[in-house]
């Protein structure tokens, strides 16, 4: 019998019959061992050439998709990431005037290295993009 998942490879037909080119049954018994898995090679190539259905599509588009959360949520876990820090505090030199003001924003950055509550407002902004670009 033909599988339903490659049968639209064959027509219309059901089952596949074929001559072992003998009439002794002892040698028949032992060549329809080796006709039957040349038969099931033929369905399992079948089934890797298959076109993917929307169901496999969507499959792997999950799959893809929790991935990538997951990778990003090994990501934030670890807060602030050197270059990020470093990125942020060569912004804070550039657009902040010498001062309080600076010194605090540098030790708030600092912080958010280390402390994972703080960190969450730039976790966040991680996340967005993430999700924006899957």
């Amino acid at each position: 019998m033909i599988p339903k998942d490659v049968r639209s490879f064959y027509g219309s037909q059901k089952e596949i019959m074929k001559a072992l080119g003998t009439t002794d049954p002892k040698e028949a018994e032992v060549r329809k061992h080796a006709a039957l898995n040349e038969i099931f090679a033929e369905f399992q190539a079948h089934r890797s050439r298959r076109t993917p259905t929307a169901e496999d599509v969507a499959g792997a588009a999950d799959l893809a998709y929790r991935i990538a959360l997951d990778d990003d949520l090994r990501k934030r876990d670890t807060a602030l990431n050197e270059s990020a820090y470093e990125t942020e505090r060569h912004r804070l030199y550039r657009e902040m005037p010498d001062g309080p003001a600076r010194e605090e924003a540098l030790s708030d950055l600092k912080a958010l290295r280390y402390d994972p509550e703080r960190a969450a407002w730039w976790r966040n902004g991680w996340e967005v993009a993430l999700r924006q670009h899957i």
